[in-house]
């Protein structure tokens, strides 16, 4: 065997993250040796330490250095999923829909009774009020069934030929955690919201194992070309066999075939799933420095845009409040449960009458460990909900991205005096919350440059609203970074390997063509991604 060489970074703007005095104070070198940092500091130093003919020498042409991308929370395997599907992205209604299936069909020979898929869509963008029902679906493909889902993944629309094979009719109840909207007559619209999605998402056949790998792979390279050398992904979504899922990670890492590293968040319904899980060896942070089982994830409520996040009041001009899609005592029941299994635990909760559940149900159920819970998404809270939250330690796992998709739509849903306790990160930091960054992709863009730009702006990626949207919770640069590198690296218990570039720590990090620190915040979103490098070695490199 060979000596493993030493590999000096040089000529760049490294910028440790460590603490925010190092935005000014950049260093010029680095030293990567096994996968770990060996050394920083000036050029001088770092060169005339250890430059010698056992030094392999990457000159960084005076570009910024910051540390790897590390995505809190989102859908890789999803994301890859719904790019062999259609993308339904900005239709405007119907005749769009129609049109972009009919186009999906000729182009790819679908024949009669294959199930097409797609997703994407938002009403929103719709210029008739109102969603699709079966009947408009049926004109389209009446032979094959077809499932569209929303843009957030808490609503489908499925034509009469899916309803039939999955047998959902007057008789069917509803699911528990969903909802089958309805007629007069108790018929089923084809309008599916929650968990009654999975009843159509079940009789579709899922891909094997070496598909699923291969799905995976291409979601890693996508994700490595945004600066990501880290996700914390819930791979479960609409999956039928989770199992799958599992092996097909468990067989990459066993091949060295993750060029990220991965932290796979566990989703349950049952307190049986956790225990099952538990047995099986998979429970939170066991696994290497590629790959490791994540929190269990338990999810109390549905979206926002879909009116389905559960409020404490009705929705503005409405008379309901979305929908928990489990009990106080059966959110316990599982908290304390994972907990008793030594696992950490991950709440999706939008509304604040769920984040508020969430909040509730960490801080009854004691431990004598610190398990980091974490509440993803958090978009609606209020003073009280969020001094709760950091009197236990709760994590916030936001997306600042869906602020320049809902900013348009928020005041709509919750009114004029909610909205100032949407999406409110810099209320939340005030409070002493540690929030961390993430996309939850495919329903938003991995990219972490437009989250962070999102974060720092309050704009969409067009640049509105003129000033930003409730400005007051804007940012800083450095917490914006921070939310997207240092703080994920806590929420995975991984502070110690990553999220900042220090001696003894992972070589993960990130090039940009821009100092981000110094530059116009409109610019953030611009940047190009020129390498990301997970050990020390580059698994993206930008075309020069």
């Amino acid at each position: 065997m060979g000596l493993i060489m030493k590999t000096i970074f040089r000529n760049g703007k490294i910028y440790t993250m460590k603490n925010q005095e190092t935005v000014n104070n950049p260093l010029q070198a680095m030293v990567v040796k096994d996968d770990y940092i060996l050394d920083l500091g000036t050029e001088q130093y770092i060169m005339g330490k250890y430059l010698n003919n056992k030094c392999r020498v990457v000159d960084l042409r005076e570009k910024t250095v910051i540390p790897g991308f590390n995505d809190a929370h989102l859908h890789i395997y999803q994301y890859a999923l719904s790019n062999s599907k259609i993308r339904l992205n900005a239709v405007t209604g119907i005749e769009d829909i129609s049109r972009r299936i009919k186009n999906y069909i000729k182009d790819r020979n679908i024949v009669p009774g294959k199930w097409i898929e797609g997703s994407g869509w938002n009403d929103k963008d719709f210029t008739t009020p109102g969603l699709p029902e079966k009947e408009e679906l049926d004109l389209i493909a009446p032979e094959n069934p077809l499932i569209l889902k929303r843009a957030c993944y808490h609503v489908a629309l499925v034509n009469t030929r899916a309803l039939e094979i999955c047998q959902i009719d007057k008789k069917t109840p509803d699911p528990a955690g969903g909802k089958i909207e309805r007629d007069n007559q108790g018929s089923p619209t084809g309008v599916l919201y929650d968990d009654a999605i999975d009843l159509v998402e079940n009789k579709i056949p899922q891909k094997n194992i070496k598909q699923t790998k291969e799905l995976l792979q291409q979601g890693f390279e996508a994700a490595a070309r945004t600066g990501l050398s880290s996700l914390q992904t819930d791979d479960f979504l609409n999956i039928k066999d989770p199992s799958i899922i599992l092996q097909a990670y468990q067989e990459l890492a066993e091949e060295n075939k993750l060029p990220l590293r991965i932290n796979l968040q566990l989703r349950v319904n049952q307190a049986e799933e956790i225990i099952k899980f538990s047995r099986q060896g998979i429970k939170t942070g066991r696994g290497n420095i590629f790959f490791k089982y994540g929190p269990i994830k338990i999810i109390a409520d549905g979206s926002l845009g879909a009116c389905t996040a559960a409020l404490r009041q009705p929705y503005f001009n409405k008379s309901t409040k979305g929908d928990l899609l489990l009990s106080q005592t059966d959110l316990n029941r599982l908290v304390s449960t994972a907990y008793k299994e030594d696992c950490q635990v991950a709440v999706h909760a939008i509304g604040d009458a769920a984040v508020e559940m969430a909040a509730n149900s960490f801080s009854r159920i004691k431990t004598i460990n610190n398990p980091r819970p974490i509440i993803v998404h958090a978009q609606l809270g209020s003073p009280s909900i969020y001094q709760k939250m950091a009197r236990n330690k709760v994590i916030a796992a936001v997306q600042p991205i869906f602020l320049a998709t809902d900013w348009p739509i928020i005041e709509d849903r919750v009114g004029t005096d909610r909205s100032f306790h949407s999406y409110a990160w810099q209320s939340m930091q005030q409070s002493g919350i540690k929030i961390c960054g993430s996309s939850d992709a495919p329903i938003e863009p991995f990219n972490p440059l437009y989250g962070i730009y999102a974060a720092v702006t309050r704009h969409d990626l067009a640049g509105n609203p003129q000033g930003g949207w409730h400005p007051a919770e804007q940012l800083s640069v450095y917490d914006a970074v921070k939310i997207f590198t240092v703080n994920p690296a806590y929420q995975s218990f991984e502070e110690g390997i990553k999220g900042t570039l220090e001696i003894g720590k992972l070589a993960d990090f990130t090039v940009l063509s821009e100092d981000i620190f110094h530059l116009d915040r409109e610019k953030i979103k611009d940047i190009t991604i020129l390498g990301t490098y997970v050990g020390g070695k580059a698994v993206y490199k930008a075309k020069t």
